[in-house]
């Protein structure tokens, strides 16, 4: 596990070299001794927590704090200052600082102060996170809420349903159990890229009724943190296309601009009202209607092996 990115700040070479010392095998560590050169720093590599003096030359501390929390990129960076301006420590905390240390502090003191702000903003970023499965069917890259799904397996040898929708492509026995799949490619009209051989199943359950969704791709589960989820009213317009009724909102993909660049996109070259960069989330019961789930419970139970 990689230790959490640190900017010191301070224009005194020893009060770098203490904070240097005291932090070393804690935090992976970066300098600046301005100001103007910690926002040059933070614009290449945002860090997980900024250790700022005030009194500097350049560009006073309290500038640069200002100029952080008013940085879309930056203003979730938690701001500790060390600085012997006590006067100013309202100032500073109510202009977004997480803790203002006086000047001189111990070793010990300021690794634990350190730490502390940093655990607190790992509990943040986790509320309003979401653990999700980027999954992708057809031309789609889309997400699956990780809670809702129960396994991924490659697609078995399925037996045909009799009388069922044209959608669901049959069924299969899992653990005992038997499990409907639903073709998504022909839910959402598209076609799929990949051979059968090399499909996947993502099984879910909706109501006690197990369904699996039958897909070209599967990626490792990711966890979004709560600043790269956002509704599905923010993003697009309101146009989603196939994803219309099945949406949940939207998560940024892994390494996308926040001005739509470099980002998978939601309709991978087709058009879903959405902004490149962002991946729809699919509620996996919205899928599934009342009458389907009550037509594949129907259709299981007469099958031999079915539950009573």
């Amino acid at each position: 596990m990689s230790l959490p990115q640190v900017l010191l700040v301070d224009d005194s070479e020893a009060v770098l070299a203490f904070e240097r010392a005291a932090l070393t095998g804690h935090c992976e560590l970066t300098t600046a001794t301005n100001g103007r050169e910690a926002l040059e720093r933070m614009a290449q590599l945002v860090p997980d927590l900024l250790l700022l003096d005030l009194s500097m030359p350049e560009m006073d501390g309290g500038e640069v704090l200002a100029r952080v929390k008013a940085d879309l990129r930056l203003h979730e960076v938690p701001v500790v200052v060390l600085s012997s301006e006590g006067f100013r420590e309202a100032e500073c905390l109510k202009a977004g600082a997480e803790l203002f240390l006086a000047k001189p502090v111990a070793a010990e003191r300021l690794v634990s102060a350190v730490n502390q702000v940093l655990d607190e903003a790992q509990r943040r970023r986790r509320q309003g996170s979401l653990a999700a499965l980027p999954v992708g069917v057809g031309p789609y890259e889309l997400c699956l809420p990780l809670a809702s799904v129960r396994t991924v397996l490659l697609q078995p040898m399925l037996t045909s349903l009799p009388s069922a929708p044209s959608y669901l492509a049959g069924y299969f026995s899992l653990h005992g159990q038997l499990v409907g799949v639903l073709d998504l490619a022909k839910r959402l009209g598209v076609d799929y890229q990949a051979p059968l051989a090399e499909r996947k199943l993502v099984v879910v359950e909706e109501q006690g009724v197990p369904l699996a969704l039958c897909l070209d791709r599967v990626s490792a589960p990711e966890e979004f943190p709560a600043e790269a989820v956002v509704p599905k009213e923010q993003v697009g317009g309101g146009d989603y296309g196939v994803y219309s009724r099945v949406l949940r909102c939207f998560v940024r993909a892994s390494g996308a601009s926040g001005d739509g660049g470099t980002g998978t996109g939601t309709g991978g070259g087709q058009s879903s009202g959405a902004a490149a960069g962002w991946l729809p989330v699919l509620e996996p019961g919205s899928l599934f209607s009342r009458a389907l789930l009550g037509e594949v419970r129907a259709l299981l139970r007469e099958l031999p092996g079915g539950e009573p």
